[in-house]
């Protein structure tokens, strides 16, 4: 695991004066962005348990330093099911949603997260079943470390969006006003770029050679 402090390395040598809970505070919000805007921080879990008494699905932990952010596919047993909107659910059920029940998960219209770390499938089941879900992490607000790989793979891209933020500060010997927003465009452009990568997968595309062609 990574502490917010190994990126001092990476800030130290552009910013001089800052405390470290400055630091640490600026890398944290840094990550949590990067993390909510490019899903870099996706998993699968599976077998989930749905529970009929309890409609509201908790969403899985992985560790004390992460909370999910945001359900990004959902399956049941017969398959992949959509996520709706509020609207979308109201004009389905112009009465309520809330009380309807079905018994089969072919029977269900969808699912929405009415609030993060929670999701609820619409209409609610009577029976238990096992979902599977994609989701999106982000480190909470009162973690210490984050997984390495976030320093290791994004440590640069992460110090800019720390520095955009101390930059801002008033009143310290840190601040840079003029190159906050210089800091800001480098984070955005690497969260534009990665979260791109993202969608499609980390994983580089297979080399292929096309067969010699004999004319």
């Amino acid at each position: 695991m990574a502490t917010f402090r190994q990126w001092e390395q990476m800030i130290g040598p552009y910013m001089t004066g800052m405390s470290v809970p400055a630091l640490e505070d600026a890398v944290r919000d840094a990550c949590i962005e990067f993390c909510q805007r490019t899903r870099v921080d996706t998993r699968i879990k599976g077998s989930v348990p749905y529970l009929p008494e309890e409609p509201d699905t908790e969403l899985p932990l992985v560790s004390n330093e992460t909370t999910p952010w945001q359900v990004i596919n959902l399956w049941t047993p017969t398959g992949l099911l959509l996520p709706k909107t509020r609207r979308e659910i109201d004009e389905k059920f112009p009465d309520g949603f809330v009380g309807v029940t079905v018994s089969d998960t072919r029977d269900l219209f969808g699912w929405i997260s009415l609030r993060p770390q929670l999701v609820r499938l619409v209409p609610a089941l009577s029976i238990e079943v096992m979902l599977r879900l994609e989701l999106c992490y982000q480190p909470k607000r009162t973690a210490r470390q984050v997984d390495d790989y976030l320093f290791d793979l994004f440590g640069e891209q992460i110090s800019w969006g720390a520095m955009a933020r101390l930059a801002e500060h008033a009143d310290v010997p840190y601040a840079q006003p003029d190159r906050a927003m210089g800091y800001r465009m480098r984070f955005e452009d690497a969260i534009s770029r990665i979260g791109q990568r993202s969608v499609g997968g980390h994983n580089k595309m297979r080399l292929t050679s096309g067969g010699d062609r004999i004319t």
